[in-house]
């Protein structure tokens, strides 16, 4: 039986609608739909995978978000003109702003011309011990990082709150503390270069430290 190109052509074009049909079922019915328990989706370890930060940054100004805690978080904006960063944070039953917290980042990274700073802004994780608590007040989950890049300094801030105070949208405010300053260049970030226990003999003027001489 002779076949003609046509016809394997028609062939190949309805294997292929059928193989394309049986795909987009299985694509509809397993990755769009899952069908996990409301209890599992909803559970704290898929809830955190949804909570990122994010940052952007322009010419003038800098913001970033960062959890404050697990259940809000905190808005930071750098005005690169004025070396100014504020944390506000919004009440999560009234939508209001609650909370501002600031610092000057001229004066923490210590710079000497600020007029063409080249500023840069992100938030990170942190859990910080109840150490150096404040009365009622406690450390935020978040630091916010800043960096200069014609010095190449850095700090990072944090700050203290009342979650009380946020939950029943009562105001309150303050100023961030510097939890760590470094540098990139000349003496680094300052973290003392680790000890060798057995550090290597040093030969003596003239001799060999191997050979006894």
């Amino acid at each position: 039986m002779k076949i003609s190109v046509k016809q394997v052509v028609l062939a190949l074009t309805s294997a292929a609608i059928v193989t394309g049909g049986m795909m987009f079922a299985y694509w509809a019915g397993t990755g769009q739909a899952d069908n996990r328990p409301a209890a599992e989706l909803n559970s704290p370890t898929i809830q955190r995978l949804l909570h990122a930060d994010s940052a952007a940054s322009g010419k003038s100004m800098s913001l970033a978000s960062a959890r404050v805690n697990a259940d809000y978080e905190g808005l930071f904006l750098l005005d690169h003109k004025t070396g100014n960063l504020f944390c506000v944070i919004i009440s999560p039953r009234s939508g209001l702003e609650v909370a501002t917290f600031q610092a000057n980042v001229f004066v923490g990274l210590n710079l000497n011309n600020v007029a063409n700073a080249d500023l840069v802004m992100t938030t990170g994780f942190i859990a910080l011990g109840e150490g150096g608590r404040a009365g009622n007040a406690k450390p935020a989950t978040c630091l916010c990082y800043v960096a200069e890049g014609n010095s190449g300094k850095a700090v990072a801030y944090g700050f203290q709150y009342v979650q009380q105070a946020v939950e029943q949208s009562v105001p309150q405010g303050g100023q961030m503390q510097i939890v760590w300053q470094g540098a990139v260049r000349g003496t680094g970030f300052g973290v003392a270069p680790a000890v060798n226990p057995n550090p290597p003999a040093v030969p003596a003027p003239g001799g060999n430290a191997a050979a006894g001489n």
